[in-house]
């Protein structure tokens, strides 16, 4: 897997993973500010990645879903 490739998942990752530990605080633990700043930080980071993933041409959709499988599926 190049660099590439590695650093788009490892956004999409850590983008979903801000997104819920920020939905978590504003329901959970009802901290709003500190929910919204870890949700406007998710999409900070992963703007570009989340553009990329969910353009209009659908092959470059499917291969990245394909390698995020198959990333994940290795362990």
């Amino acid at each position: 897997m190049n660099k590439e490739k590695f650093w788009f998942i490892l956004s999409l990752i850590i983008s979903l993973i801000l997104i819920v530990f920020g939905v978590y605080l504003i329901l959970i633990d009802g901290n709003l500010i500190n929910g919204l700043v870890h949700i406007a930080l998710s999409i900070v980071v992963g703007i570009d990645s989340w553009a990329k993933l969910f353009k209009k041409n659908e092959e470059t959709s499917f291969s990245v879903y394909v390698s995020c499988f198959s990333f994940f599926s290795k362990y």
